[in-house]
């Protein structure tokens, strides 16, 4: 680290094997950039095995992890600075698994077990310069970004003792610009706001043998088979609104706003050196304009504070297919999109906030291709339907209780959801294990409602505080499989119990419990249900003010009416700090999975697909680290 009036730096390095990845701790002072999120949107193919991201990941990645990322902060005047932000990480992580997936249909039960070995990196770089300008009078904020992403994964696995070869690489380049002014007149302040954003994408997904889908239509049951695909993005939206303004005594802002987006997506399979016909080919183009009105209306009191507000939208949509040179899809419409807040102070311990609003979007190219694309090799997916439109509208109500005189905390929430589609997913799963998705023109809704509460009591007398809590969530919604049509209820329920005894002296200790029930069913088809329990305890210790240790048992208890995952595992953990008196050093000594687990078993329950997923788990491992700042 490196400050001065004038100056800031924030240099980090870092190399780590022990299941950590670092690319989660880059620090970047200097970024309000979405470039990332449209870039995790659309991954287009699946890889084969269990990723990093789905849960535990230190538990059970086996990596090689870089990081190096630097930050600065440059004052030019008073009221003028730079910021710049510079990293790259490397993940380099591999896995051996186990898959078994069961699906439910109304001919009966279908089980595929699929198992291998693991591997992805992955290369991030990321350039962001940010030049902000604060003043009294004047403010504006300008920051340039660019990200390149590359990731190639490999899966050498075993599907219904077919043993094959997946691999994938996934190219991004993305650069973006956001633009933000606040100019002070004398009836309000304008607020002006520019954004740009390119993105391109050349993703490439080879197996051998070839895809389930070809080997079906084909002679040919060796070799390989290729799924390209290229997708470009330009995207700018311009807003300008006028904030401060005064109406009937009501606060009041108005905005207008312009969005122009266009995208194109090019895509083909091969079989060999062979490509496939116009089924399996896409080449479409997808403009979009958006204009966009909004008036807003604001009441605030000592208690009560409420906002209206009632944007209008008008969008264009041109679908167009460039092999064709035809119009598939074209859609104007007016779209109105109100919300409306409601807080409420009862008194200085009790308070209330609702919420109801309107949401309409619109799919993009991701959601529209007639050509059918591979997401894998079991998996292929074709979506010629209309454009897709979803429109939601929810409610929703909370409380909060806080009495900190008696130290009594309580707090709810209840939310209930509509939502009305025009297209619906079918799923088509075949004997041999092949799965096609396809988006179909079928008008549908989605029901939901979900309900969240928890409270904790400080007892000082014991120095502990205990707390309760718990969660409800039902899901109503229509699928499809093969040639059935029928509807789903998903309920889960979660709770936990918690226990924290806080001493001022040597030692502490945190007791916790946890429960969860998960339930799917359709009448003609399947009632599934699942139950996680994971009760654990944290002792703290501290010998003095420079040391700390920490000893965590955890334990993970899964039973299944469905599947034949009915296990359960423990684990021990703990860590040790001790920092150098009046230094500016410390030293760490971590152990994980002292127990000496091997496995570990997770499960998921949704709609017709039961998912049972094994996974190695690292060996017993001490982990001494040297932190030192300067």
């Amino acid at each position: 680290m490196i400050f001065s009036n004038d100056f800031q730096s924030i240099v980090s390095l870092g190399f780590n094997n022990a299941g950590r990845l670092l690319s989660d701790e880059i620090e970047n002072l200097g970024s309000d950039s979405f470039q990332s999120k449209e870039n995790l949107q659309n991954q287009w193919f699946r890889p084969s095995g269990i990723r990093r991201d789905s849960g535990s990941g230190d538990r059970f990645i086996f990596n090689k992890s870089t990081l190096a990322s630097v930050n600065t902060i440059k004052k030019r005047s008073d009221n003028f600075h730079i910021k710049t932000a510079l990293d790259f990480s490397s993940e380099d992580f591999n896995n051996s698994y186990q898959v078994r997936k069961s699906y439910f249909l109304e001919s009966g039960r279908l089980d595929f077990l699929e198992s291998g070995f693991f591997k992805e990196k992955r290369d991030h770089f990321n350039l962001n310069v940010n030049m902000i300008k604060n003043s009294s009078v004047d403010f504006f904020s300008n920051q340039f970004g660019i990200g390149i992403f590359n990731t190639k994964s490999i899966s050498d696995l075993v599907f219904q003792s077919q043993s094959l070869d997946q691999r994938i690489k996934s190219p991004d380049f993305l650069i973006s610009n956001i633009f933000k002014k606040l100019i002070d007149i004398k009836s309000g302040i304008v607020d002006i706001n520019s954004t740009s954003f390119f993105m391109v994408q050349s993703p490439e997904l080879l197996t051998s043998p070839p895809f389930l889908g070809i080997l079906q239509d084909s002679s040919m049951q060796s070799g390989m088979s290729f799924q390209k695909v290229r997708y470009l993005l330009y995207d700018f939206n311009n807003s300008l609104t006028l904030k401060g303004l005064r109406f009937l005594n009501l606060s009041s802002s108005s905005a207008v706003g312009i969005k122009a987006r266009n995208s194109s997506l090019e895509s083909a399979s091969f079989l060999g050196d062979e490509l496939l016909g116009f089924s399996f080919q896409n080449n479409l183009t997808l403009q979009e304009v958006a204009g966009l009105t909004s008036v807003s209306f604001e009441k605030n009191t000592e208690s009560i504070k409420a906002k209206v507000i009632i944007p209008v939208k008008y969008i264009h949509y041109k679908l167009r297919d460039v092999f064709e040179n035809k119009v598939l899809d074209e859609v104007n419409q007016v779209i109105i999109e109100p919300e409306a807040f409601l807080n409420f102070d009862f008194n200085p311990s009790l308070s209330f906030r609702n919420f109801i609003s309107r949401k309409v979007s619109i799919g993009s190219l991701y959601d529209l291709y007639p050509g059918q694309i591979f997401v894998n090799y079991q998996t292929v997916q074709v979506k010629d339907a209309p454009v897709p439109l979803i429109k939601s509208n929810k409610l929703s109500f909370s409380q909060n209780f806080k009495d900190p005189l008696y130290s009594l905390f309580l707090n709810s929430s209840i939310s209930l959801g509509l939502n009305s589609r025009n297209t619906l997913m079918k799923s088509e799963v075949e004997d041999s294990g092949l799965v096609r998705l396809r988006a179909i023109a079928r008008d549908n809704i989605e029901k939901s409602f979900s309900w969240n509460g928890d409270g904790s009591k400080y007892f000082p007398t014991v120095r502990t505080t205990m707390a309760i809590g718990s969660s409800y969530n039902w899901i109503f919604r229509e699928f499809a499989i093969n040639e059935s049509f029928q509807f789903l209820n998903y309920y889960r329920w979660n709770g936990f119990l918690k226990a924290v005894y806080r001493k001022v002296g040597k030692v502490n200790f945190e007791l916790k419990y946890d429960y969860s029930s998960i339930r799917s069913i359709a009448e003609e088809s399947f009632d599934n249900s699942l139950f996680l329990s994971s009760p654990s305890i944290s002792i703290f210790v501290f010998p003095d003010d420079n040391q700390n240790l920490k000893l965590t048992f955890e334990a993970l208890a899964i039973n299944s009416i469905s599947g034949s995952s009915n296990t359960s595992v423990s684990f021990l953990d703990f860590a040790y700090n001790y920092k150098v008196p009046e230094k500016k050093i410390e030293f760490s000594v971590i152990g994980a999975n002292l127990l000496g687990q091997n496995r570990l078993t997770s499960v998921s329950n949704s709609s017709f697909i039961f998912i049972e997923e094994s996974r190695v788990l690292r060996p017993r491992q001490v982990t001494f680290r040297i932190e030192y700042s300067f």
